[in-house]
């Protein structure tokens, strides 16, 4: 078939690049984002007067007036988020270009754009300790008939081994939301994560003060848990939901007085990762995919510690030799 006989509409085509990622085993949040990522494109080209147009009909210039378009938008996109649908629509023209031998409109015509990593300010040790204490105890209350008392929570040894769980490995959110209790070695520390970013499985390692806060979590509330169940789990034993975690983290952070959501501890795990002597290399591979960009941040922010370290203990100065 030649492109120039092809009459596919654009709904159609995208309907056939759909069906291959989810046979290709695709994950679930790559389909979620690749189908945001068209459906911007399909609504812009609906207000442009062209609904469903045959997609041989989409050339690099319509594309440069979308993106262009895009960083206009109000309210305003985030750099990630137009870099994120450049590659979902990268994908789908190569996808074309395959199936249907339609040219590439983006590949070598449209530049990527640019994502800067996130600006951030890591929590401190005693910060992140202030996040676990938030995990054991309620807020204090008060009645006419009593002082002051707090309660332990029901689940606290659960909570302190998530806490624990993410700044020991930097597993993703939905990555410790995906984890079962068989993804666990616990005399080695092994997690296998079977479900990352692309859907690539790798190993990461948890530390002994994980596994002990993990075994105290499981002896004590879930002893009888089967190796196909969740890691990690509502008190109903469903698997939580990586909503569910989001806010479980971010409200533990505002009792302790800190601000913290999963993927901050992430980066915490990152950065003290390599303060503590670790490669970039090994780190890579236990983050998995991990951008040049962000992997330079992080080096970046271990070498600043390291200054401020000498800094407070240069032997030459504390001695003004």
């Amino acid at each position: 078939m030649q492109p120039q006989d092809i009459r596919l509409r654009t709904s159609q085509a995208l309907a056939g690049f759909f069906l291959s990622l989810a046979a290709e085993g695709r994950s679930s949040r790559t389909l979620r984002d690749y189908h945001y990522c068209s459906r911007m494109l399909t609504t812009w080209l609906k207000a442009q007067g062209q609904d469903d147009p045959p997609v041989a009909g989409l050339d690099t210039e319509t594309l440069r007036r979308f993106f262009a378009d895009l960083r206009r938008r109000q309210p305003r996109l985030s750099a990630k988020t137009v870099r994120n649908t450049h590659t979902a629509l990268r994908s789908f023209w190569s996808w074309l270009g395959r199936e249907l031998g339609l040219p590439h409109v983006l590949k070598g015509a449209i530049t990527a754009p640019r994502a800067n990593p996130p600006a951030f300010t890591l929590p401190t040790r005693e910060q992140i300790e202030s996040v676990l204490q938030a995990c054991d105890w309620t807020r204090p209350a008060t009645s006419q008939r009593r002082k002051s008392y707090r309660t332990r929570r029901p689940t606290a040894r659960r909570d302190r081994a998530i806490i624990m769980t993410l700044v020991d490995t930097g597993v993703r959110a939905q990555e410790l939301c995906d984890l079962a209790m068989c993804d666990l070695d616990m005399a080695s520390g092994a997690i296998v994560v079977r479900h990352g970013k692309g859907d690539k499985s790798r190993i990461v390692y948890a530390g002994k003060a994980v596994r002990r806060a993990i075994w105290r979590y499981l002896a004590t509330e879930r002893p009888d848990a089967r190796p196909g169940e969740p890691l990690f789990a509502e008190r109903c034993g469903r698997p939580l939901t990586q909503t569910a975690l989001s806010h479980l983290v971010m409200q533990l952070g505002r009792r302790a007085g800190v601000k913290v959501w999963p993927h901050l501890l992430r980066h915490v795990f990152a950065t003290q990762y390599l303060r503590g002597g670790g490669s970039t290399l090994a780190l890579k591979r236990l983050m998995g995919h991990v951008s040049e960009t962000m992997l330079e941040r992080y080096v970046e922010l271990a070498e600043c510690d390291l200054q401020r370290a000498h800094e407070t203990a240069s032997p030459a100065d504390r001695w003004r030799l």
